[in-house]
């Protein structure tokens, strides 16, 4: 996506037919990444980028800024291009003199060179992972303030060649995104037209190769896990997003940088486009909850979501959410899907779209072996009883009946809910019902507690949206029902389930 035209000033800077990666040994060779073990994924050849003073040579920053004032200077990701002051100029007599106020105010050399900077230049840097999208969301919650450019990436009255634009924080320069490739050109004691300033991040955005990038923590070989590509097929893709570059690959977590390993599935098209799909095949529910903690905590300060509304998303779903970096997180039965299309040449209507085919193939899927099956011989309820009661499919997790009387269950939809029954002597029910006053107290508030239920000789319950519990004596025995729900969001209140469950195992 090269411009056409180009100010005059950067014309006679040609650029190389090929980029570069650097002088290493080796560094300019293509990686090549598996894209999955499934037949949904393919090979990809995965490119890094140019990165620091490899993004503009000297020769072309000297004929942009005239003479540089040393070797270019490597800065994180970035690169300083400096240039000399001129002594004799209002601006350097200007900053002597907030050099001299910083510092009867006692500031130290480091306070004084962040706020009156005695080298002139230019930065450059580019950040291809994402991360600036995620952070400009996140400074527009922060701020209650829109990002320029950044929330309107689908309008007009922005530079031919970019999703968004906008101006680094603090400092004069320009900020260009367009699919996961972010460009900063940040000026230190340097006036220069936005038009030129435009220029320049064009060139550095045409060096990145228009292809799968490969990720930093990249593994060397395919991951034996399942394919996240065989979520969604290059050909349902292509419907909505267009023609892709290369077939669905395996990337780093919800990241658009490939890997071989990765948990997430990467959708190319032109313009560095990347929808990334991450599916979860069993803490589905957590997931959708976790993102929804985040966005009501976020939600206090400002609206994340760009206006969406969760529960006006109608759809072959059981929940959808969209989180802080927002992207939707969708839930069907026990699996979740997370579908990261700010960085695509899809908006929301094109990933409400992709979300159907995606999540039917996902919820689909074939079970994978959860391990050794448990025993369920000497529970006091089988899986079927205990699933009938509290409403939600369970299966039993462990059978420690003969050793500590107690058996454990997670739900189907979401192992992280346990559920404990127990049947013990009934010389420890006066410590158990202390406890179950106590957890109460903690959960529910020092003004509140457990209710007495009559159940067998007498016992405690109480219910909250962190957990359940309820136990009772009935004679020489002690029947305790214990439901834990720590990171779910959705489970209400299950007191009087727990009661039912006691009741059962007493008969």
């Amino acid at each position: 996506m090269r411009h056409t035209t180009l100010l005059s000033l950067l014309a006679a800077a040609a650029l190389p037919t090929a980029w570069s990666c650097g002088s290493g040994a080796g560094r300019d060779a293509a990686r090549t990444a598996s894209a999955g073990s499934g037949a949904a994924a393919r090979q990809v050849i995965a490119a890094t980028s140019p990165e620091g003073c490899d993004l503009i040579p000297r020769d072309e920053a000297e004929r942009i800024l005239g003479p540089l004032d040393g070797p270019p200077r490597r800065e994180g990701t970035g690169c300083w291009y400096y240039v000399p002051l001129d002594t004799l100029s209002p601006a350097w007599t200007q900053l002597r003199e907030s050099k001299r106020r910083l510092r009867e105010t006692g500031a130290d050399s480091q306070a004084i060179e962040l706020y009156a900077p005695s080298r002139a230049g230019l930065f450059v840097d580019v950040d291809v992972t994402g991360a600036a999208l995620v952070r400009a969301r996140g400074v527009a919650a922060a701020t209650q303030a829109m990002v320029p450019g950044e929330t309107e990436s689908r309008t007009t009255g922005r530079p031919a060649g970019w999703d968004a634009v906008s101006t680094p924080l603090g400092r004069p320069g320009f900020t260009g995104r367009v699919g996961h490739v972010t460009v900063t050109i940040t000026l230190q004691q340097l006036r220069m037209p936005v038009e030129t300033l435009t220029a320049i991040a064009g060139r550095v955005r045409d060096r990145i190769p228009d292809r799968p990038l490969a990720h930093p923590a990249a593994g060397p070989t395919p991951s034996p896990g399942r394919d996240p590509c065989g979520v969604l097929t290059r050909e349902q893709a292509e419907a909505v997003l267009g023609k892709l570059v290369v077939a669905p690959f395996r990337t780093h977590d919800r990241s658009p940088l490939a890997d071989p390993a990765g948990p997430s599935c990467g959708y190319f098209t032109p313009g560095h486009h990347v929808l990334v799909l991450t599916p979860e095949w069993t803490y589905g529910r957590s997931t959708v909850d976790v993102e929804r903690m985040g966005s009501n905590v976020v939600s206090q300060v400002a609206d994340v979501s760009g206006g969406v509304a969760a529960d006006t998303l109608e759809g072959p779903w059981d929940d959808i959410q969209v989180g802080l970096s927002g992207d939707l997180v969708l839930l069907k039965g026990a699996r979740a899907l997370s579908i990261g299309y700010l960085m695509s040449s899809a908006d929301l209507a094109g990933a409400i779209k992709l979300a159907g085919p995606a999540l039917e193939r996902l919820a689909a899927a074939k079970a994978e072996a959860g391990g050794p099956t448990v025993a369920a011989g000497g529970c006091p309820l089988s899986v079927e009883e205990v699933g009938k009661v509290i409403e939600e499919p369970v299966r039993l997790m462990f059978n420690g009946m003969r050793a500590s009387g107690l058996c454990s269950y997670a739900l189907e939809s979401d192992p992280t809910v346990t559920l404990e029954l127990s049947v013990k002597p009934a010389r420890g029910a006066e410590a158990l019902f202390d406890s179950v006053q106590s957890r109460a107290k903690i959960t529910l508030g020092s003004s509140a507690g457990a209710d007495r239920i009559d159940v067998g000789d007498g016992g405690w319950a109480f219910g909250s949206r962190s957990g359940s519990e309820a136990a009772t004596r009935a004679g020489e025995t002690l029947y305790h029902a214990r439901m834990n729900y720590p990171l779910s969001t959705t489970i209400p209140n299950r007191k009087e389930a727990m009661v039912k469950l006691v009741r059962r195992m007493l008969h």
